[in-house]
């Protein structure tokens, strides 16, 4: 096992779970997180990569802990695809915290932006701690308001409905 890749495997645990690929309950799972700590006041998410547990889970709905547990579930995958042993690594955890002094209330209501750093922290079989930070801004989105089908996407739809009937 090369010990030089686990920051770099905790980076990129890090980048997928805050990333717009992680989808729970019709938005993003930083999207429901951001909303909770905002409701509750909870600026710091501890999440236990070993088995999912999010602490604390105030203000979080019963899905997106589901969905958090099953992100944190393969970690393990992904330490065996940089070439790492799971079984040597210890103490898998990840942070989320969001600074809620400096969060931009956005329009329409219920739109927020927020700076954000997501941390995994993981302890190998040497002893030695690894971390990997992943830093931005996040922001909400009302799904509610989005019109899904865009003008240019319904011409779109037209024309290939169209190609498609003369083939």
């Amino acid at each position: 096992m090369k010990y030089k890749v686990i920051k770099s495997a905790a980076h990129n645990f890090a980048r997928s779970f805050a990333s717009t690929l992680n989808w729970a309950e019709s938005d993003y799972v930083m999207s429901h997180l951001l909303r909770a700590a905002i409701t509750t006041g909870t600026q710091t998410y501890h999440i236990d990569l070993a088995t999912g547990a999010l602490t604390p889970s105030a203000g979080v709905s019963a899905g997106v802990r589901g969905a958090i547990g099953t992100h944190a579930m393969r970690f393990p995958d992904l330490a065996r695809s940089q070439r790492l042993d799971p079984s040597r690594l210890s103490v898998p955890k990840m942070t989320v915290r969001f600074d809620l002094d400096g969060v931009s209330r956005l329009e329409p209501p219920g739109e927020y932006e927020a700076a954000f750093t997501c941390t995994v922290e993981l302890l190998d079989d040497r002893g030695t701690a690894h971390r990997g930070q992943v830093s931005g801004r996040w922001g909400t989105d009302d799904w509610s308001r989005v019109n899904t089908l865009s003008r240019i996407q319904r011409v779109w739809r037209w024309v290939v409905r169209r190609v498609v009937q003369f083939r």
